[in-house]
């Protein structure tokens, strides 16, 4: 298991924690250096960064959203998951492999090798 997904594990443990939700690298590291625990991307805040929608992105484009926020900071990171194609069998073997990936593979890191 890797280190960000034991201490995502230990502050559930712990009780309640703040996720703030980074848009881009810098304020991933900005939210950091305040002091928070972890983050949970917004995938309203990453479609509004490209001009579109909540749900407008393509799953190409979340997911190497995540892999860049993931690598902004040494925090464990969730991810909000609205994309435009979020139904079509691809999405959907995609988001299984994140959610394996994010549980104790390593990070985003390991998709789509």
């Amino acid at each position: 298991m890797s280190p960000k997904i034991a201490e995502f594990h230990r502050l559930h443990q712990s009780g309640c924690f703040v996720m703030p939700n980074p848009w881009d690298r810098g304020s991933a590291i900005y939210l950091q250096k305040l002091g928070f625990k972890a983050l949970a991307t917004t995938s309203a805040g990453f479609a509004f960064t490209l001009g579109r929608l909540d749900g407008q992105v393509t799953l190409d484009e979340l997911v190497d959203h995540v892999r860049f926020i993931d690598a902004a900071t040494s925090l464990p990171l969730t991810s909000s998951s609205a994309t435009r194609d979020s139904g079509t069998p691809t999405a959907r073997s995609t988001w299984a492999s994140l959610r394996w990936a994010l549980r104790g593979r390593g990070g985003p890191q390991d998709l789509r090798r």
